[in-house]
């Protein structure tokens, strides 16, 4: 949805440029002289999401606006039933705070967070000396 209410840690979140395609964005980038990333995030080879992606741009490519008619489409008649409901139908999962970084979260810790900590935590390290001697550091 182009509007997103603020729930459980998580704040409103507004995307007001969701209503235009990434070739729009792209043209606009373009134009104004905005740097904008081109390559595709890398750790996505592989992604189910990339190849209906690319069913989507071949359907497109033989009915210029399919895509843009049903995003509006469901924007205007189906997007209602998505939204979470007060009392009935599937409840908002609980979203707990990150121990380290108070990010909302899932899981019991964050990954970025464990990641940090893993890259930081003291590992003790060999190194020879002239004399054949080793020294241990931490």
């Amino acid at each position: 949805m182009p509007l997103l209410p603020a729930r459980s840690g998580c704040p409103k979140k507004t995307k007001p440029l969701v209503r235009l395609t990434e070739r729009k964005t792209a043209a606009y980038c373009l134009l104004s002289d905005i740097d904008y990333l081109v390559d595709e995030y890398p750790m996505a080879v592989g992604n189910k999401h990339l190849t209906c992606k690319s069913a989507i741009n071949d359907i497109e490519r033989y009915s210029p606006g399919i895509t843009h008619d049903f995003f509006f489409r469901f924007l205007d008649q189906a997007a209602e039933r998505f939204r979470p409901t007060d009392g009935g139908g599937d409840a908002e999962p609980d979203v707990n705070l990150r121990r380290r970084c108070g990010a909302p979260t899932n899981n019991e810790g964050c990954s970025f967070c464990a990641l940090v900590g893993r890259a930081t935590e003291a590992v003790p390290i060999e190194m020879g000396s002239s004399r054949g001697q080793k020294t241990v550091v931490s």
